[in-house]
């Protein structure tokens, strides 16, 4: 069940970018900031919420985002999961600097991701050590890799890519589902539903909608691992 919670927690950050072309993407009508709320639910109940803030002006950008369980799955969490991605915006959307997740004061869960542009390297480090990875362009990690859609809208077909959680590099793939019209706490929301394509039947699930209307924004979140289902849905929004 804590694996599940925090799987979900790190999916509200990492939607599904499908990237417009290098060179397409656009500064025109992005939000300066976004701060949003969501609600975590497992079989029925509420488990957690995260908070996240996104901020910007013409060349860098921030973002943060801290999950907190509730309830008695609170009493077995070492406190909240807190990330936080900063890096520059480009023609071709963000390009990260720094990121970094935490898990309350755990030394041995926090990791940092160096994102060495100039050099090709990306450094991955931990309270023990340290290890550089191949930084092939268009590498992401957990925040920029939602944060993309303000900058490059989804679009049909699939997607490949490679996405840093601070603790290790891997490459992912999602595809597009299509529109649909979903209920949430704010309406009947104009949906795109994107799914990560599944390659091995260990891999976890995750499906995401955004909101056509609100910068493609997630609004619903399912993560499937193991046998069980964490739903993350949008409580609260404000767009600047």
């Amino acid at each position: 069940m804590q694996r599940v919670f925090l799987l979900a927690c790190l999916f509200v950050s990492a939607g599904m970018p499908m990237a417009a072309a290098p060179g397409e993407v656009a500064q025109n009508g992005a939000p300066r900031s976004i701060e949003s709320v969501y609600d975590l639910h497992y079989g029925g109940a509420r488990i957690g919420e995260v908070k996240e803030s996104f901020s910007r002006d013409d060349q860098r950008y921030s973002i943060e985002s801290v999950a907190r369980a509730i309830g008695p799955l609170a009493l077995v969490l070492p406190g909240p999961l807190m990330l936080s991605s900063k890096g520059q915006i480009t023609p071709d959307g963000l390009k990260p600097v720094a990121f970094s997740s935490r898990q309350g004061n755990n030394a041995k869960k926090t990791y940092f991701a160096d994102f060495g542009w100039d050099s090709g390297i990306l450094t991955l480090r931990k309270h023990d050590k340290q290890e550089e990875h191949e930084l092939r362009p268009g590498t992401l990690d957990t925040l920029t890799l939602i944060y993309q859609f303000l900058f490059a809208p989804p679009t049909n077909g699939r997607t490949d890519f490679y996405l840093t959680t601070g603790k290790k590099l891997q490459r992912y793939a999602y595809r597009v589902i299509g529109d649909e019209k979903i209920k949430t706490p704010l309406g009947v929301i104009n949906a795109i539903h994107i799914s990560k394509v599944v390659t091995e039947k260990s891999d976890a699930s995750y499906d995401v909608w955004v909101d056509k209307d609100r910068h493609f924004v997630p609004v619903r979140v399912i993560a499937k691992d193991d046998g069980r289902t964490v739903e993350q849905v949008l409580r609260s929004i404000a767009i600047n």
